[in-house]
């Protein structure tokens, strides 16, 4: 599965600013991290965030007890597009800890742009999606901040293989408010089917073939609820 996060920047006219800055600032073995800028559009960079890491690995002989320090370097890579927008910033399949990139962007444009997680109103997401898609489905949800009381609220997790879950949640939930955490979806698109999952924190996971064909469609839908 490739996994797709994004986030919110306001760039305060340093869009471009950034942009030049990291044009230039060009990976190298004796910096340890850097930039490869892939192509510039208008309003959009594509390129790759390279670190370098060095890990001293520690082994201990188990007959004479003599230790052994091996030194391993290894390579990180992540894919980004930086977009002139509140979708400003997409990271493909990130490592787990990512503010060492984030760090990297905002410095480009000495800390003055904003940079947070993007996040999602899956309700009004689910809404624009349906009906791009054939045979949209969700078959898991995750719903939280289900209140029942006056200090108690909980979460729910649903699933259902065969069909739609969103019409059992609402019943089961009885016109309790919630917040749609994470969705798993199936779809059909062009004689393609398959599934993608979106979560509240700016997250889509799905199989690479995918991308081309539901990246335009779910960042279109992200925009819209944006701006309304």
């Amino acid at each position: 599965m490739y996994r797709i996060r994004w986030f919110d920047v306001t760039w305060n006219s340093k869009y471009n600013t950034v942009v030049d800055a990291i044009i230039s600032d060009v990976y190298t073995e004796e910096k340890y991290y850097g930039f490869t800028a892939h192509k510039r559009r208008d309003d959009i960079l594509e390129g790759s965030y390279i670190s370098k890491k060095e890990i001293e690995e520690t082994i201990e002989n188990p007959l004479t007890n003599e230790a052994t320090i091996y030194q391993r370097i290894i390579y990180e890579k992540t894919l980004f597009n930086l977009e002139n927008n509140q979708l400003g910033i997409e990271l493909i399949n990130p490592p787990r800890g990512v503010q060492n990139i984030l760090n990297s962007f905002a410095s480009m444009s000495k800390f003055n742009i904003a940079i947070k997680p993007l996040s999602l109103d899956l309700s009004k997401l689910i809404q624009l999606l349906r009906p791009r898609f054939n045979n949209f489905s969700i078959h898991g949800i995750e719903c939280k901040d289900i209140h029942i009381s006056e200090h108690t609220d909980v979460k729910l997790t649903a699933k259902n293989s065969q069909s739609d879950v969103s019409e059992d949640i609402d019943i089961f939930l009885d016109k309790k408010k919630y917040t749609i955490n994470k969705i798993k979806c199936s779809f059909e698109l062009d004689n393609i089917k398959s599934v993608f999952e979106l979560s509240h924190n700016g997250s889509l996971k799905t199989n690479k073939n995918n991308l081309k064909l539901l990246l335009p469609i779910i960042k279109g839908s992200i925009k819209k609820t944006i701006q309304s």
